[in-house]
């Protein structure tokens, strides 16, 4: 008895072995394709008759892909890393600033890859423009987009907003009307809303949940731009701060009143005539005596405009009463010590101001 149960135990080892490679006890060593059949798994049908792969079966609990044969036959198991299953169907909205990586490779296969840093993202929305003679001497601009603002202004703007999330296009919005004269304020307020609908996956690209917008606009922008905010706002999306620089016809259009909003300009703006938009929380046009009729507009562009803005935001002004000549008068006057870059307002909220004692600034 003991020699037969002896037996059935060595041909039960040798046929455990054989299941692998029945060949193996007598030297050969091959890789063997298991013939296991497969059930219950979510399968997709290879189309390609000439292939020994008939079918890719998923495992999605245990992360694993089967490739089959005839049959269902298993040839081959995969195991599913877990970064690849990070991977996107879907083309990356931003993936034209990113011409070195795949469409499909959303945020470079990497989902935290290219989220702003610090939650927000800034807008820019330029003016009219005219690539010819008329814009490069007299509009000063021949172009929208990035070429549009002054050298280093996003660099700019980014120490403003204290903001270091990456610029790329899509952070530029082309606010300009044909020809300058063919659509109200309101008409650019209506265009920016609907720009907004059309491209809101442009404008939100690389941003999750709980990230902010900033904005700065210029000229024709800002009624455009003010749009572009209003449906970002209708959309549950937070904008925290609008500038309007040098606004065109602002008091054509409302600016949202959600965001912190402020509205500069220069004395002598002929273009704009600084006309208040209504919506904003502190509007200021600053005195300038060293621009002329052809610079005063486009300056506002320009890298060195956040100073101003910043001075715009800290700016105090007071009531004075006294004698100006014989007479006795008010006057609103800034109060001295309350702009760090020595900014001279000439107008705060819609209030002329003059100097201390009562007379013109000029």
């Amino acid at each position: 008895m003991k020699k037969i149960i002896l037996s059935l135990a060595l041909f039960g080892s040798f046929a455990a072995v054989a299941q692998d490679n029945p060949y193996e006890i007598f030297g050969q060593k091959s890789n063997v394709v298991y013939e296991t059949k497969v059930s219950d798994l979510f399968k997709v049908k290879n189309n390609d008759v000439n292939s020994q792969t008939k079918a890719l079966a998923f495992n999605i609990e245990e992360g694993y892909v089967l490739f089959l044969g005839e049959k269902d036959s298993v040839l081959s198991k995969v195991k599913v890393e877990p970064d690849q299953l990070l991977r996107f169907l879907s083309v990356d909205p931003a993936a034209k600033d990113y011409p070195g990586i795949s469409p499909y490779a959303f945020v470079n296969n990497n989902p935290i890859n290219a989220i702003d840093p610090d939650g927000r993202k800034i807008l820019f929305v330029n003016g009219h423009y005219q690539d010819n003679w008329v814009g490069r001497n007299i509009i000063g601009a021949d172009k929208g987009g990035q070429a549009y603002w002054g050298t280093g202004f996003a660099t700019a703007a980014q120490g403003f907003f204290n903001d270091k999330s990456k610029i790329t296009s899509s952070n530029y919005i082309n606010g300009s009307s044909s020809w300058g004269g063919d659509m109200s304020g309101q008409d650019r307020y209506d265009a920016g809303y609907e720009y907004a609908k059309a491209n809101i996956k442009v404008l939100t690209a690389d941003m999750v949940e709980g990230e902010t917008f900033k904005m700065v606009t210029h000229s024709e922008g800002a009624a455009y731009g003010a749009g572009v905010a209003q449906y970002l706002i209708d959309q549950g999306y937070k904008v925290e701060t609008i500038v309007h620089l040098s606004a065109d016809e602002g008091d054509e259009f409302k600016t949202p009143t959600a965001p912190t909003t402020y509205q500069f300009g220069y004395q002598g703006d002929w273009v704009t005539g600084n006309k208040e938009i209504s919506g904003v929380d502190k509007s200021g046009i600053a005195l300038r005596n060293d621009l002329g009729p052809m610079t005063v507009h486009g300056t506002t562009k320009s890298a060195s405009v956040f100073n101003y803005v910043q001075d715009l935001i800290t700016v105090q002004t007071q009531q004075n009463i006294g004698m100006i000549g014989s007479q006795c008068a008010t006057w609103e006057s800034q109060v001295q010590g309350t702009t760090s870059n020595g900014t001279t307002f000439t107008n705060i909220n819609g209030n002329t101001l003059s100097n201390t004692n009562g007379t013109p600034i000029r």
